[in-house]
């Protein structure tokens, strides 16, 4: 009985790992075509959490059409603004829905 026991939690172990293995690659596979999309994506892990979280995460999302972000377009002059709106720099409708967004 202990041996079928062994057997069933060692299977479910390895279909575990398997499964986070797959969503893993799954994630920097989208990480990087998003991200990949519009410039050499760095390595997470070269970047600090509070970086990430309080200033490219933001800036990225802005840059992804995201409305939950405001434009981010009020630090530039009018110049810039006028060449940012021709080159859809924060783009009127969203590139990505927030639930793609929140996976990256």
């Amino acid at each position: 009985m202990i041996t079928i026991m062994l057997i069933v939690v060692s299977a479910v172990l390895i279909t575990s790992i398997g499964v986070q293995r797959k969503e893993q690659a799954y994630l920097e596979n989208q990480y990087n075509v998003y991200c990949g999309s519009c410039h050499l994506v760095p390595n997470p892990e070269n970047i600090p959490k509070s970086l990430w979280k309080n200033k490219v995460l933001p800036e990225m999302a802005k840059r992804m059409g995201l409305k939950s972000y405001n434009d981010g377009s009020q630090r530039y002059s009018d110049l810039e603004k006028q060449h940012i709106k021709l080159n859809n720099g924060y783009p009127e409708l969203p590139l990505l829905d927030n639930l793609k967004w929140q996976e990256l």
